[in-house]
């Protein structure tokens, strides 16, 4: 997003820095969405084949693994994945390209502008799955379940659409509660704790879930509905 771009952290991985931009010229560009342009748009199915019905939203989708498997099982679906850091990107790429893959599209940026520029009640469907707890307290205003970007998930996806959160962090996981009980925008339909410690049906794990899980930190899944308000 140019200079005015909120990131946070390093873009770029130590991988093999020549081999990953060579990657990213010759197949990021038939796969990405300009994010100047999608403002502009009033269908994002059409960056995508006829035979798109809905669209899903993949915000931080790490190397890929959810995104991938979600779109080989839905093939009528379109996903549009936004990852800032370039590894991610590239490792998606790949999978892409090796299984001939058609309903994904990929943003390069910084999920917090991007979703200032989705249009309105454009996304059937987000999924939010373990995005950086900021655990420090300095840094909580950086947390993406903030209520200016609720707002703004809120105004992107239709009425009744699902936003599913995933985390492993407990403190995040409670601050993030707070922020959705504080707006009228979402429905919670996580009707107790014991709820919280089962993925949702047709779940695909990711890496970093796994790496939480052998390192002995639970977790937990929260599902919310974007009331018809």
């Amino acid at each position: 997003m140019g200079d005015s771009c909120l990131i946070y952290g390093r873009r770029r991985g130590k991988g093999n820095k020549n081999k990953n931009d060579e990657i990213i010229r010759s197949q990021l560009p038939r796969l990405s969405i300009n994010y100047k342009d999608i403002s502009k748009s009033s269908d994002l199915k059409s960056y995508f084949p006829n035979n798109i019905k809905e669209i899903w939203l993949e915000i931080g989708f790490g190397s890929g693994e959810h995104l991938i498997s979600l779109s080989r099982i839905y093939p009528n679906i379109g996903f549009i994945g936004v990852e800032v850091y370039e590894d991610g990107i590239v490792k998606t790429l790949k999978q892409i390209s090796k299984l001939n893959l058609t309903n994904i599209r990929l943003i390069n940026e910084d999920a917090n502008n991007i979703i200032l520029l989705l249009p309105p009640k454009s996304i059937d469907k987000i999924f939010l799955l373990f995005p950086d707890p900021w655990p420090k307290k300095r840094h909580a205003k950086r947390r993406f379940t903030n209520s200016g970007n609720l707002q703004q998930l809120a105004r992107i996806i239709l009425d009744g659409g699902e936003l599913l959160f995933a985390t492993d962090h407990m403190e995040y996981l409670n601050w993030s509660l707070e922020q959705f009980m504080r707006t009228p925008l979402f429905k919670n339909e996580n009707l107790d704790q014991n709820s919280w410690e089962n993925p949702p049906k047709g779940w695909f794990s990711t890496r970093y879930e796994q790496k939480a899980i052998q390192a002995g930190r639970k977790p937990k899944y929260l599902k919310f509905l974007k009331n018809d308000i």
